[in-house]
């Protein structure tokens, strides 16, 4: 494996250079249902860096779709939330929930993840907000 002052390695010599610097990716605007079946939106930043990029590149087939994909299927799993308590700060466990999640899938890809941040959560407000009650109680 060559590397060039650690910024760049390729595991083997046809295979072209990995970047080895760390990465901040923002996949925004990912749709969860809620388990009130409201559609509620969220941005998240990761940043990660390749430790290993023979691993990288080998163990899986895209590494950057799959980390979108695992972002995608962590986040369904909020979906048992309602769209109240998303609105109220379920912020914290999600991001904690998708950095352990991340942290323990990726590491046979030889990719390490130091930060998940929750930029933003679009909570719909709801229609029966804005409805009269049609029996009289408002």
């Amino acid at each position: 494996m060559l590397s060039l002052w650690g910024l760049y390695e390729r595991p083997h010599k046809d295979v072209p250079l990995i970047g080895c610097k760390e990465f901040a990716a923002q996949y925004e605007n990912e749709p969860v249902v809620t388990s009130d079946g409201l559609t509620c939106r969220l941005d998240v930043m990761i940043c990660y860096r390749i430790v290993d990029a023979g691993k990288a590149l080998f163990e899986v087939e895209d590494y950057e779709r799959a980390l979108v994909s695992m972002i995608r299927a962590v986040s369904a799993a909020g979906g048992g939330q309602t769209a109240g308590e998303w609105a109220a700060g379920f912020r914290e466990q999600l991001a904690g929930a998708l950095r352990s999640a991340l942290d323990r899938d990726v590491a046979p890809w030889g990719i390490k993840v130091r930060l998940v941040e929750i930029t933003e959560i679009r909570v719909p407000a709801t229609e029966t907000n804005n409805r009269r009650d049609p029996f009289g109680g408002g």
